[in-house]
């Protein structure tokens, strides 16, 4: 096999695109390595420990969306009274948001060209 023979290439390619063990060894060998960081040492933490009291002896709040899986340390969460109504009635408003139905029969790839060939276009 030679890499500058575009036949050859082309043919091993049409063989091999598809193979999902040729997509993980590209990936794993070419692309990770080539295109993202790798560290020895990885530092991490969870939400409920960067809340606690671990890192800080004491906390005014907790950034994020507002549910009861805060840190145990803040207590329980303090919603603000009428937000989940709002977000309810935008998600529920024909303005704003409407059903289209699908046809049996359907695929992954139709449903992706019918979505980035739709007028008017789909917003999200």
């Amino acid at each position: 096999l030679k890499q500058s023979n575009e036949e050859q290439v082309g043919r091993l390619f049409q063989l091999l695109r598809r193979l999902p063990q040729a997509i993980h060894w590209y990936l794993e060998q070419t692309i990770f390595p080539t295109y993202t960081q790798h560290q020895r040492i990885k530092l991490s933490a969870s939400g409920q420990e960067l809340g606690g009291a671990m890192l800080f002896p004491s906390r005014i709040g907790f950034s994020g969306t507002p549910s009861d899986l805060l840190p145990l340390d803040l207590g329980r969460c303090g919603y603000e009274e009428g937000s989940d109504g709002q977000m309810l009635h935008v998600l529920t408003d024909p303005a704003v948001v409407s059903v289209d139905s699908v046809a049996s029969g359907w695929t992954v790839d139709s449903l992706l060209q019918r979505v980035a060939t739709a007028e008017p276009r789909f917003h999200a």
